[in-house]
């Protein structure tokens, strides 16, 4: 039933419901520091572009406006026309709130929690409408709103980052009443605060909101998680589950240690690097038949399952270097992160993909050469390089001589067997439900898949991310790499240490590299975990040996 704002007891219906306690040990500025209404709201608007001609006709004016807003408040639906019915709505809801922490003698206004979908573009309008203050929003990117605070009572999350899935898809595999078609609501119809919607476009705006409650209502109770502890984000699961996995390894004070310092993380910032994508130079530009795809199944997760990594202190090597030691601290199954010079570099006779990348580059002297950013010929090449990446580069280049500028070694093992076990979880979750046709397995499939991925990211992530300030409009990127205590700082606060994520990329780089070795001339294009070739190729050999590996590592 749907209810006009004024018609509700706005103290009645908030204290009908519980109050969940802040977390132990956190701050009331903090996620998770202040008391929270223990109710599932939902709120999302709709709106309107007018494309409005300039008189000398050479630019197109366009506005934006809003002509309904739904909230959603457990099962009471709410619709408004305007933001001042809206604000006016918050205000009761404010006081309500204010009346509620002097009755229960709260030392903080408890907090009401509304869920907004894509909560960057509802953003766009309220970010006008209130004065928000730094302290007030949460900012992953330039725009892209994790949260937003007004009157220090209301907090609007974006479900959207939470969730990772589109509204349709997200009600569609938790089972939920599913969202209306777009296309025979038609957006193209410009619509104002007073035109009267028919009971379709009505049934439409109302049904986001309700289904979103529905849809975060499931998502806490198969999680076990309340308003206080649902993540933020959807890495924030994946996250969540490995950390404990951790803290309860044998090893976990070994992996506080191995975090790295600003000087070992600067050269492994630079080892950084992404998948291998690119196009042998032969076929660019062709039409090609008979092209195969060989793809290597779940990638990333089969490194981190199978193979060793960086898990002591990484140490500097004294300034006696030389490419014989960095080989034998190799051959004796090290980790070793250099940054080499090459003098006279050049790509051998039969070399499909490149594999020097010249953004990876940090000075080059370039007597021509170079194909689609990749490097055939250099005069000086300076790079930083893990030992899979060294190899690689032996094995595709010539060069008059090396230099090794800075190197440093650890000792390698594998990832503690309580962090592979829930990575093999989910894993596990993402294979067998595959196909499945009931909404639970699905919900279970859709998740594992979710955290399975987002295992990468999260190691990989930069521990020393950019600050976004937010003033009246204005967005200011902080570099904390020119602030060097926030920079420590964020290196120890750094959830895993940073060299798993280099690493992960790297092994995953010299794992395709066998592939495209093998496919020869028949070699038509790379991309991440993946070859296209001319024709097939046998990949039987390599096969075989990865798969017994993964059985002797448990990783099937």
């Amino acid at each position: 039933m749907i209810q006009s704002w004024v018609e509700i007891d706005w103290y009645s219906v908030i204290r009908a419901r519980g109050i969940i306690a802040p977390l132990k040990k956190r701050k009331p500025d903090m996620p998770g520091g202040r008391y929270i209404i223990d109710v599932v709201t939902a709120f999302d608007i709709e709106t309107s572009r007018l494309d409005l001609p300039i008189p000398d006709g050479s630019v197109q004016n366009s506005h934006s406006f809003m002509y309904i807003w739904q909230f959603q408040y457990d099962d009471i639906t709410v619709v408004g026309r305007t933001w001042d019915e809206f604000f006016l709505m918050i205000e009761c809801i404010k006081t309500a709130l204010e009346k509620i922490q002097i009755d229960d003698s709260l030392p903080t206004i408890p907090r009401l929690v509304i869920w907004v979908h894509n909560l960057s573009y509802e953003w766009q309008f309220l970010q006008g409408l209130y004065h928000f203050n730094n302290e007030d929003v949460f900012i992953r990117d330039n725009r892209k709103v994790i949260y937003c605070r007004m009157f220090d009572c209301i907090e609007f999350r974006c479900s959207y980052i939470q969730t990772n899935e589109s509204l349709a898809h997200l009600t569609k595999h938790l089972g939920v009443e599913e969202k209306l078609s777009g296309q025979k609501f038609n957006y193209d119809i410009i619509r104002y605060p007073w035109t009267e919607l028919t009971e379709y476009e009505l049934e439409y705006c109302i049904r986001d909101v309700r289904s979103l409650v529905a849809c975060m209502k499931i998502r806490m109770e198969k999680e076990g998680d309340n308003l206080q502890t649902i993540p933020l984000t959807s890495t924030g699961y994946v996250r969540r589950d490995c950390k404990k996995a951790i803290s309860q390894a044998p090893v976990c004070y070994q992996i506080r240690d191995i975090k790295p310092q600003m000087k070992v993380y600067r050269l492994l910032r630079k080892a950084f690097r992404g998948g291998n994508t690119h196009a042998n130079r032969k076929y660019v530009g062709k039409i090609l038949e008979n092209v195969v795809s060989y793809d290597m199944a779940s990638c990333y997760p089969a490194q981190q399952l199978t193979k060793k990594f960086p898990m002591s202190p990484f140490r500097f090597l004294d300034d006696n270097l030389s490419i014989e030691r960095v080989m034998k601290f190799v051959g004796l199954g090290y980790a070793v992160v250099a940054t080499y010079v090459f003098q006279n570099i050049k790509i051998k006779p039969g070399v499909t993909i490149p594999y020097l990348s010249l953004a990876k580059t940090e000075s080059a002297g370039f007597l021509g050469g170079i194909d689609n950013g990749r490097i055939l010929y250099a005069s000086v090449c300076e790079t930083t390089l893990t030992e899979y990446d060294l190899d690689i580069v032996i094995r595709q280049y010539t060069f008059d001589k090396v230099i090794i500028k800075t190197a440093m070694v650890s000792k390698k093992d594998y990832l503690p067997k309580e962090y592979r076990d829930t990575i093999m979880k989910y894993y596990k979750g993402k294979t067998e439900l595959k196909g499945a046709k009931s909404d639970e397995e699905q919900y279970q499939y859709m998740k594992s898949k979710n955290l399975l991925n987002s295992v990468y990211g999260m190691s990989c992530q930069d521990p020393i991310h950019a600050e976004i300030l937010y003033d009246n409009g204005n967005y200011t990127n902080i570099n904390l790499y020119d602030i060097p205590d926030k920079a420590e700082e964020a290196l120890k606060k750094a959830h895993f240490p940073y060299q798993w994520g280099v690493y992960v990329t790297s092994l995953a780089r010299y794992a395709l590299q066998e592939a495209i070795d093998k496919a020869g001339d028949k070699m038509v294009y790379c991309d991440t975990d993946s070859v296209k070739v001319l024709g097939e190729i046998n990949l039987k050999q390599i096969n075989t040996r990865r798969e017994k590996l993964a059985q002797r590592m448990g990783a099937v």
